[in-house]
């Protein structure tokens, strides 16, 4: 794909998820409620995008909040049920670094930075330019993407 090989591999996956996101947010552990979201994201049939941000930062008045989406009624730790059904709709799907659901069905209408990678999806380079705009506000943040054929990219404010 894109001219690279790739293999798709839960696990290791996973352990990248986890080095990353102690990296992104500057901690030891990763709480398992994210664990468990990453790992059933892992496990459904099509694709979708998670994006986690640093908890004070969802309450801010900053522009990362002007996206487009659903708020949850009542911000919890997203389940597994939940996240089967959130992740039918279109769009990304925005938690705290705890995994406490903000917002789904994100429209990722950043300002574009750079010209984005023409072998790539909107998925792809539309979360990209969301990380890079939490970097330019501040704000810690990853995404996890997982395509329909299962390529999985992890972004981070620690890496962009």
């Amino acid at each position: 794909k894109c001219g690279q090989y790739r293999l798709y591999n839960k696990d290791t996956c996973c352990k990248q998820f986890e080095k990353r996101y102690k990296n992104a947010f500057q901690t030891l552990q990763v709480p398992d409620a994210v664990m468990k979201i990453v790992n059933k994201a892992f496990d459904l049939d099509h694709g979708l995008v998670l994006i986690f941000i640093g908890k004070k930062a969802v309450n801010s008045s900053m522009k990362i909040q002007d996206a487009i989406g659903f708020r949850m009624k009542k911000e919890n730790v997203l389940t597994e049920v939940q996240l089967e059904s959130v992740s039918l709709i279109d769009g990304a799907i925005l938690l705290t670094e705890e995994g406490t659901c903000c917002k789904y069905g994100m429209i990722l209408n950043s300002k574009e930075n750079g010209n984005g990678e023409s072998s790539r999806g909107s998925r792809y380079n539309t979360t990209r330019n969301y990380i890079i705009n939490c970097k330019k506000y501040g704000i810690r943040a990853m995404a996890i993407i997982i395509s329909e054929d299962k390529m999985v990219n992890i972004i981070s404010t620690a890496t962009v």
